[in-house]
């Protein structure tokens, strides 16, 4: 089930509230590969909190398995990262300009 921010601000959603190690799988390196991206935007650490929450998913309605921040990249992006906040697991990743909610750069 897909949440959205609201979703999860409201309910009682079981993820962890420690630093989170990031890697990236072998999947998101290739990816990363195609695009011609660079590793090094790629934040080690992480940590869910209400204020960087943007979205998530859970398969039993509780513990969230994947989960969206949204950090501060630069004065003008966003960057959004998709991962398991349980392993670390890095799934994708995409900027957005900080004025354009609809306009992603996908990754």
């Amino acid at each position: 089930m897909e949440l959205t921010r609201t979703q999860i601000l409201k309910g009682d959603y079981i993820y962890p509230n420690d630093l989170i190690k990031l890697h990236p799988t072998k999947h998101f390196i290739q990816r990363l590969e195609e695009r011609g991206l660079g590793i090094d935007c790629i934040p080690t650490l992480v940590r869910v909190t209400k204020d960087n929450i943007h979205s998530a998913k859970t398969e039993d309605g509780k513990k969230l398995n994947s989960v969206v921040v949204r950090l501060l990249y630069n004065t003008s992006k966003y960057l959004f990262i998709a991962f398991n906040p349980f392993d670390g697991g890095t799934k994708t990743l995409w900027f957005r300009d900080k004025g354009n909610k609809k306009s992603p750069s996908v990754c």
